[in-house]
């Protein structure tokens, strides 16, 4: 039987913690990396409308993740997608307090970085 939860943000904050347990555990396990951020992307846009801000945390953390692997180009639509709905004044406190820190602002300014990889210095500024 399954089992049914009246508010399921509870079990986000896990996805994050596991998330940040691979980054630091030297995991080159990039399928089941990936696979646990599809699932918490999935999960969170289910509910992006009564709890944006894990939604924008799972934005954050797919373009960390890619561009880790090198996958630029991809971590900056994913970046670039979390600015139109990110809001500091909004969001920032709220996920600080849910997750520890703010890594969707981490994320953003990581975009700049992520452009200079790339080549795309206009981007960068």
């Amino acid at each position: 039987p399954s089992v049914y939860l009246d508010d399921p943000s509870i079990i986000f904050p896990i996805f994050s913690g596991l998330f940040v347990t691979l980054r630091f555990g030297n995991n080159e396990d990039f399928q089941y990396e990936s696979g646990l951020v599809k699932m918490f992307l999935r999960e969170t846009e289910r509910y992006k409308e009564k709890h944006p801000e894990h939604f924008c945390r799972a934005l954050a953390m797919q373009g960390e993740m890619l561009a880790r692997h090198g996958q630029f180009m991809t971590a900056i639509n994913f970046a670039n997608n979390l600015r139109g709905i990110y809001d500091v004044d909004q969001h920032s406190e709220l996920i600080s307090q849910t997750y520890g820190s703010d890594r969707c602002a981490e994320c953003i300014a990581q975009l700049a970085l992520w452009n200079e990889q790339i080549r795309d210095f206009k981007e960068a500024m």
